[in-house]
Parts: structure tokens; sequence; C-alpha cells
């Protein structure tokens, strides 16, 4: 949505969801959330940092920075080049080319720590084994 309407994704992406078909969608994907973190605050988060991620992603590659206002003091390619190294190698990987590619890094990490974090908090809430109680002879 957010690149098939970049004008317009900023106003639905900061819009609150407070009327009934959001709530609703909000309490939807809080179910999913908490079938894979049975844990209310861990859920919560999750959902919260997913929401930040997508939301974040989408507003940040719709940008257009090449229209928007320019900094004081604009600096030059040679510059970067020169003084930034790290920058300008990076540089190619922020075009919109592998703007699929990168969001799908992120959130094959974020699913990671999910699954990790799954897997920590059901260990922890495990029963302890039953004790062996053996006749006396």
């Amino acid at each position: 949505m957010a690149h098939r309407d970049p004008s317009l994704f900023p106003l639905v992406a900061l819009h609150r969801l407070d009327m009934p078909a959001g709530v609703a969608f909000v309490e939807r994907m809080l179910r999913h959330f908490h079938a894979a973190l049975p844990d209310d605050r861990q859920a919560a988060q999750a959902f919260r940092i997913f929401g930040y991620y997508v939301i974040g992603a989408a507003l940040d590659e719709t940008a257009d920075y090449a229209a928007g206002p320019s900094a004081a003091e604009p600096v030059a390619d040679e510059f970067i080049a020169r003084e930034c190294p790290r920058l300008a190698a990076a540089a190619p990987y922020f075009k919109p080319t592998h703007f699929e590619s990168t969001f799908d890094l992120g959130f094959e990490l974020m699913l990671k720590g999910i699954a990790e974090l799954r897997a920590s908090l059901m260990a922890s809430v495990r029963p302890a084994p039953k004790p062996v109680v053996r006749p006396k002879a």
C-alpha cells in the first residue's frame, strides 16, 4: 500500500485505529502474537515492535528524500567518498532496488527473535518433573 500510494501512506500510518474496524484489527493481530508468545507483555511488545518495523520501513521507503528539503549544508558525493568510506560502501544498498531484500532480512530476524523468545518462555513454564517415590525396603 505504501508504494502504491506513497503520498497517502503517511496519513494512514499515523492515523489512530480507535474505531471498531481498527480495534478489531489490533485484536486479531494480538491473537496471532499471543499464539506465538503466550505472555501478555511479550505478545504486546512483539506486536508493537513489528508495527514499528513495518510502518517505519514503509515511511522510509516512500519518503522520497531527493524531493524533500535539503540540509543547511548539503554534502557533496566527493566528500562522502573521501571522508565517509562506510557510508559510501553502504549507499548502493540504500536504493529502492534493495528495499525488498532489506525488509525481508529484518522481518526474518524479528521472526527468529520471536521464536527464540518463545522457546525461552516455554522452557521457563515447563512443569517440574514429579519426584520418584520408592517404597521402603
